[in-house]
């Protein structure tokens, strides 16, 4: 796995691991993997694919990808998200309000890392 080539070459034993989306996938690949390398692990917006994964019910994919452009990205936050993190997250961020032109993922992001007072690897 290119993630522990680059924790070797670091020489890092253990990370705190974070990933979004297919990022999530490989962070969860590397708990699994490699679980001794990882000291905390945080994931969003991803599932684990493969055989394990589990898709988006008929109600969701017909709404994910039947909405207009214009409403499309307020509809996929709703979607992923709770009212209370939209709120939140609207509140933190009142420049980039939910369903503009920020991504789930960067508000995600951005939600986690004002936490985080040291991130040695993001996928």
């Amino acid at each position: 796995m290119d993630v522990v080539a680059v924790l070797d070459y670091l020489g890092i034993d253990g990370a705190d691991d974070y990933g979004t989306s297919m990022g999530g996938r490989l962070a969860q690949q590397l708990a699994a993997r490699h679980p001794h390398r990882v000291r905390a692990l945080g994931i969003g917006c991803t599932s684990p694919g493969g055989p394990h994964g589990i898709g988006r019910d008929s109600v969701v994919s017909s709404r994910w990808y039947s909405t207009r452009a214009g409403r499309r990205g307020r509809t996929r936050f709703e979607l992923m998200y709770t009212p209370a993190w939209l709120t939140e997250a609207s509140r933190r961020h009142p420049d980039s309000a939910p369903g503009q032109q920020e991504s789930p993922g960067r508000l995600a992001w951005g939600s986690f890392v004002e936490r985080v007072t040291r991130i040695e690897l993001a996928l």
